[in-house]
C-alpha cells in the first residue's frame, strides 16, 4: 500500500474492539520505500501513490471512484476495481 500507517490508524480507532488493525505486519509501505530507490537525475520519487504510479508503470491511476459513496451497499463494480487497485 501507499502510507498505510495512516490509514491503519484510523480503522484502529473506527474499530477499537479489533485488535487486528492495531498491529500489522508484513506490509510493504511505497511511500517509505519509494525514497530510498535510485530516480533518473537523482531526483527524488514523485509524490502521491497516482505520481508513484505513473513514473513507474507510465499510467496515471484513475482516481474517479475515490469521492464516490462507500457507504452504499452494493458496491459497484468500478468501487471494487478501484478498491482491488489501491489495496494491492
Amino acid at each position: 500500500g501507499y502510507a498505510v500507517a495512516g490509514d491503519l490508524a484510523k480503522l484502529a480507532a473506527d474499530y477499537p474492539q479489533l485488535a487486528c488493525f492495531r498491529r500489522v505486519a508484513g506490509v510493504c509501505d511505497l511511500a517509505q520505500l519509494a525514497p530510498k530507490l535510485a530516480w533518473p537525475g537523482g531526483a527524488g520519487p514523485p509524490s502521491g501513490l497516482a505520481g508513484l504510479a505513473e513514473a513507474c508503470l507510465g499510467k496515471p491511476l484513475d482516481k474517479r471512484q475515490r469521492m464516490t459513496d462507500w457507504e452504499q451497499r452494493p458496491l459497484t463494480a468500478a468501487q471494487v476495481r478501484y478498491a482491488a487497485m489501491d489495496a494491492a
